[in-house]
């Protein structure tokens, strides 16, 4: 994943969960770990539509398998690198 996606997703769900970057990793889990409502993972895939080049939608049926900041992290990623391919 490249460095800037990378980061620009973990600044986002630091901003929306208060929680800061070097206190979650790929295997945390959104609502175990960091106790997130859904409405702060739909704000969560809102905030990265607008902020990350190539990803056009993240649709609710993906969303809601990404338990992870990994899953939704590399689930962000795949996203870029198709539309760079394309």
């Amino acid at each position: 994943m490249s460095e800037l996606v990378n980061e620009t997703v973990e600044d986002i769900i630091a901003t929306v969960t208060r929680v800061d970057p070097e206190e979650f990793d790929e295997e945390t889990h959104f609502q175990d770990d960091l106790d997130v409502a859904s409405i702060q993972i739909v704000e969560i895939a809102e905030l990265t539509i607008q902020e990350v080049d190539g990803v056009s939608e993240i649709p609710d049926d993906d969303l809601v398998e990404l338990e992870t900041v990994g899953e939704f992290t590399s689930y962000v990623d795949e996203s870029v690198e198709s539309k760079v391919e394309n």
